[in-house]
């Protein structure tokens, strides 16, 4: 652990305006954060990440001994701005101690998302509810009247305890929960696509698109017309499918999406190609084809480092999350493979799609 070797606050004369103020600013182990503000209280506000990262290394008890309340900023992209996060080791006006409390840092003028910002806290906060027991964490708003931020309070700590592995585990679950914020609101502005969002090993990203990208023609061939997005967005990749037609069921491309997808791994679907003649469904078992070859590549290589890696199929993909539409029905789950991913069949009235019938029904329509 690195200890406090050496710590000191300077003065630095800030000239504006004519006006000279002073500024106070700390140095711990010879480092000095000229962008830092030490108060008299023993409070201080950090930005040089090597002094925030030997603070953290040490204990409650040991930071109350120099410090009473700690603040720093975390860059979270997809807030497009910082989450702040505060130790309160010591007397710190009325803030009880020890806990830390993390809450979102936003400049208005930056945020550009669809959907706005007030609208993002209120969803945030409903997150954090729901999740608050489980997490021993209590809701905080900045401003009950504005609600312009929101955040929470951990306060289950130990004085002895080190204060980064507190926090490491809080700030997973503040970005987890500005992710699935994002994805909830996302899914609003959007009731008439389907999304769907996928993790992709790296090495598998560029053939795993390339298939999903066929899905267009894959649906055009069975008599939908859609619009395809794919993007990398939480960290994920993002699947968006649009049918032009807003009166075509979503249902109808989502179980046409699920059998796409699970034809890949289905040990019946070469037999069915080989006896078909139109040429939508040999391109399709082409292109199955080329995704295998391409994962067995990527798996070659990977072998090469890890000896028990698991065959590549598409059905490996995590799915993380499928929105369901209108009034579909759960009618039990397959496990595509052991452990990992689960997917729920989905009866539709009026709609039954299974691979020999999805085959005969494919035409590709030549010069439409």
């Amino acid at each position: 652990t690195i200890k406090f070797k050496y710590f000191n606050v300077k003065v630095n004369d800030i000239i504006h305006d004519k006006k000279t103020y002073r500024q106070y600013y700390v140095v711990i182990n010879g480092i000095e954060d000229k962008e830092s503000y030490y108060f008299s209280d023993k409070s201080v506000s950090i930005r040089e990440q090597k002094i925030i990262d030997i603070i953290i290394n040490h204990s409650y008890s040991d930071i109350s001994k120099i410090l009473n309340h700690v603040q720093y900023y975390k860059k979270v992209e997809n807030l497009q701005g910082e989450i702040c996060i505060e130790i309160f080791c010591g007397k710190y006006m009325d803030e009880q101690f020890p806990k830390i409390r993390l809450s979102t840092y936003v400049v208005l003028e930056h945020w550009t998302k669809p959907w706005s910002y007030a609208n993002f806290v209120l969803e945030l906060e409903n997150y954090f509810r729901k999740n608050s027991s489980e997490n021993n964490i209590t809701i905080w708003n900045g401003d009950d009247y504005t609600r312009q931020s929101i955040g929470f309070i951990y306060s289950l700590v130990e004085m002895n305890s080190f204060v980064k592995k507190d926090i490491d585990g809080l700030i997973i679950f503040f970005e987890t929960a500005i992710n699935e914020t994002d994805k909830l609101l996302s899914e609003q502005i959007n009731k008439d696509s389907i999304l769907t969002y996928y993790q992709f090993p790296e090495e598998k990203k560029t053939p795993c698109k390339q298939y999903l990208i066929y899905f267009s023609q894959f649906l055009a061939d069975i008599g939908i017309n859609a619009e395809l997005e794919i993007k990398e967005e939480l960290h994920q990749t993002l699947f968006k499918v649009t049918p032009q037609n807003k009166s075509e069921s979503l249902d109808r491309i989502k179980e046409a999406l699920e059998i796409y997808l699970k034809a890949t791994n289905d040990p019946e679907f070469e037999n069915q190609i080989e006896i078909q003649n139109d040429i939508s469904a040999m391109q399709w078992g082409a292109n199955v084809h080329f995704l295998k070859s391409q994962l067995l590549i990527s798996k070659s290589l990977l072998q090469a480092k890890d000896a028990t890696i698991e065959a590549l199929q598409i059905s490996n993909f995590q799915f993380k999350q499928m929105i369901e539409t209108h009034d579909s029905k759960k009618k039990g789950s397959e496990e595509l493979i052991e452990g990992f991913v689960d997917v729920t069949d989905v009866e539709v009235k009026g709609f039954k799609f299974k691979l020999p019938e999805i085959l005969r029904s494919l035409k590709r329509r030549i010069g439409k």
